[in-house]
């Protein structure tokens, strides 16, 4: 191991062990850290790049290089952040012994994804110095994970996060009183509270789909504010009490100001009720919003000018309309089970406050990706028609999941209907699809994951503090076309056809030359392209790095735009530009970057999403790469000479995004979508018509949702806890939509 001067190690302060073959990669790595910390005083990380559990053996082998670790982690002794993922528990627990004993500035220390081996860990008894200063631990995913027996000697322990640990039961035993936040999630052997007795400071509880039944150890929390309890057995509300006064007089105490029942019995919700007066009921638990409010609500957001996309999407339709023969028609050519599509669609009748399936599932195929979101679209459809009731329409509809538009205009003869509705998340000039917002947005709870950071973003990283590189992370998915739709294919550097990677000068080494260059679209089938949009430019944006052309070109700013190493997406907002290139189609990042407080510099693919005719070039982004790639480097030359008005861009695009892709804003987009549907249809839909047509097939959504395979992937792609209208309190949005 090398030996550098402790001025160098001392600059370290985040270091990450990530997923190792071997423990003895982690030697093999301590070199190259403190060679990192010579190169670069604020290096952030150490990745050993394979690193898993191999039993005995590898204990073994730690066992007897543990002196040696250890000395490499005294080195270390300004690391404050200290990340192990995807290791085996035995691995983790020796690791978190030794690094808590040597590292006296730790304070965040994160166990993320063990192994499926169970093993009880018990928190080293430490001493006093790093004892005090460890403020957060994480401890995710971590499948063998049964227990951590105390946690007392963290005397400034405030955060303790064992999420999805799902074989934990229980608490720890002791918790140090200075806990502020405490999350449990998906802990579903953790049924009792009583550790918390301990913890009078506790402001944040989640142990949504844990099995609490007892609420009574919260009385002692009195400065609780944030409480989930959602997907739990809870059905005595009467500790809360506690938290708001009596029911004679107003609170003393602070009030939880978020309480998430949602999914819960409803006689939860009651017995809250009865126990507080309306004023404490208005603080501590929101009112769901029935569907009086919802339409209202919805009628304001069709005076958006985010409905207008509607509209539009719905023109083929809107002189001629949809007959039932021609529906059956577009189900039949664009549904499972009957359609050539790659990837086909599932038709849906909304009808009378109910979801039902027209398309038998039981005989379809797909691949579980698109299971999972099949089974999205359902829960959500099902939860519109239960929360809105007669308000939402009657409509029929077939809607998609594959990544690009399939409904080709140019298939269509001269003078025939458009095939339609067909929904999917993208869309383009050349295709009829009728766009949707991304099921993502509720898969992945954009609201909470997201748009709830915006914020904390802008404070963590202020627009001068960004750094001052054009940033993106992407995987090299091959974008699907067809010959003649010129507005979607794409042109390399240069303008050329192929993949335009710069070429050694001759009198260099042989073994320095670059790959050969290859057809950015490359024919597939009888009329299909695909074009690696994503891989030329980022062999692209290599090459100019790599002579160092790019930065001068781009007023000094930094092209690091490649498919490794992953960042996460809000350590995306640390940098000032922020690159976008679609995918397949549309890509569902530019909605996750326009939250980042950065510029976002967008590709025009040609390809739209439902929110699309809102972002205005050089409004809300950047664009480039409407001609050839090298356009991005004239549109950092610009953002670097006009800072001002880059960042006025960069709050606008935020903006947006915090009024238009919120919860409600979504939900409405759908009421109104299917309203819009409901207008263009030249018939009624119905149960009894649906099953009266040929190869008629109905099922209500609910009960596949609870058949096999509903319960099935919902409980795989925990679709349980999506962001869904039912559980929203309006109004979310701040005045009326404009």
């Amino acid at each position: 191991m090398q030996n550098h001067g402790d001025s160098a190690a001392a600059e370290l302060e985040h270091a990450v062990l990530l997923q190792p073959a071997t423990l003895a990669a982690i030697w093999a790595q301590v070199g190259e850290l403190h060679d990192l910390c010579d190169k670069d005083k604020r290096a952030l990380r150490l990745v050993c790049k394979r690193m898993c559990n191999l039993g005995d053996a590898a204990v073994s082998k730690v066992n007897t290089r543990a002196g040696e670790l250890h000395g490499a982690l005294t080195r270390w002794r300004g690391v404050k952040d200290l990340q192990f993922r995807l290791m085996g528990p035995n691995d983790a627990l020796l690791l978190l012994e030794l690094s808590c004993a040597s590292l006296p500035r730790l304070r965040d220390l994160t166990i993320y994804q063990g192994s499926q081996s169970p093993a009880a860990w018990s928190l080293p008894a430490l001493r006093p110095a790093p004892a005090a200063n460890l403020r957060r631990l994480i401890c995710n995913h971590c499948f063998g994970l049964q227990s951590i027996k105390s946690a007392v000697d963290f005397t400034r322990l405030r955060e303790l996060n064992i999420s999805d640990c799902e074989n934990v039961t229980h608490l720890p035993a002791q918790l140090p009183a200075t806990l502020l936040n405490l999350r449990a999630k998906n802990c579903s052997g953790i049924s009792d509270l009583g550790p918390l007795r301990a913890c009078p400071l506790l402001g944040t509880l989640d142990v949504a789909g844990s099995g609490i039944t007892d609420l009574g150890p919260l009385r002692a929390c009195t400065l609780l504010k944030e409480l989930d309890v959602s997907r739990t057995r809870v059905t005595d509300l009467s500790p809360l009490q506690a938290l708001s006064g009596t029911d004679s007089s107003p609170p003393q105490l602070p009030l939880p100001q978020l309480l998430s029942l949602d999914r819960m019995p409803r006689s939860a919700q009651r017995v809250l009720t009865a126990l507080m007066t309306a004023a404490v009921v208005a603080a501590v638990l929101p009112r769901v919003a029935p569907a009086a409010e919802w339409t209202t609500a919805c009628d304001a957001w069709a005076r958006h000018s985010l409905s207008k996309g509607i509209q539009a999407s719905l023109a083929h339709w809107q002189e001629g309309g949809i007959s039932e023969e021609h529906y059956a028609t577009t189900l039949r050519d664009h549904g499972a089970g009957t359609s050539r599509v790659a990837v086909p669609g599932v038709g849906v009748l909304l009808a009378g406050g109910q979801a039902y399936l027209t398309t038998n599932l039981s005989k379809a195929h797909f691949r579980d990706y698109h299971m999972g979101m099949i089974t999205a679209h359902l829960i959500l459809l099902q939860d519109l028609a239960s929360t809105l009731g007669d308000d939402l329409p009657h409509a029929e509809f077939v809607f998609g999941t594959g990544d690009a538009p399939a409904v080709r205009l140019a298939d269509v003869p001269s003078g025939q209907p458009v095939p339609g509705p067909v929904l999917r998340f993208c869309t383009s000039d050349y295709h009829a699809d009728v766009p949707v917002p991304y099921i993502h947005f509720q898969m992945r709870g954009f609201g909470a994951a997201m748009l709830a950071h915006a914020d904390d973003l802008n404070r963590r990283w202020p627009w001068g503090e960004k750094q001052d590189v054009a940033f993106g992370r992407f995987t090299t998915y091959a974008r699907k076309l067809e010959v003649g739709q010129a507005g979607l294919a794409r042109r390399g550097a240069r303008g050329s056809e192929h993949h335009a990677r710069e070429r050694a000068p001759r009198h260099t080494p042989r073994k320095r030359a670059l790959p050969r260059p290859v057809q950015i679209c490359a024919p597939v089938g009888k009329r299909g392209l695909a074009c690696n949009a994503r891989a030329h430019f980022m062999a692209w944006a290599a090459s100019q790095a790599a002579n160092g052309s790019a930065a001068a070109a781009a007023g000094g700013a930094a092209l690091d735009v490649a498919s490794r190493p992953k960042v996460s997406m809000h350590d995306h907002a640390s940098y000032r530009y922020l690159v976008h290139l679609d995918g397949q189609s549309c890509s569902s990042r530019l909605e996750q970057l326009l939250v980042m407080g950065s510029v976002v510099l967008k590709e025009e693919s040609g390809y739209r999403a439902f929110y699309h005719h809102l972002l205005a070039p050089y409004g809300h982004y950047l664009p480039f790469w409407v001609e050839q790639p090298e356009d991005i480097l004239d549109a950092l030359g610009w953002a670097q000479a006009n800072s001002e008005q880059a960042q006025r861009i960069a709050s606008r695009a935020q903006a947006l995004a915090r009024e238009v892709l919120t919860g409600e804003a979504l939900a409405c987009y759908w009421r109104n979508l299917v309203a819009g549907i409901s207008r263009v249809l030249g018939f009624v839909p119905s149960v009894e018509h649906a099953r009266a047509r040929a190869g008629g097939f109905v099922q209500p959504v609910a009960e596949w949702l609870a058949s096999e395979p509903g319960v099935k992937w919902t409980q795989h792609y925990k679709l349980d806890s999506m962001e869904l209208p039912s559980a929203m309190h309006l109004p979310l949005t701040h005045g009326t939509p404009t």
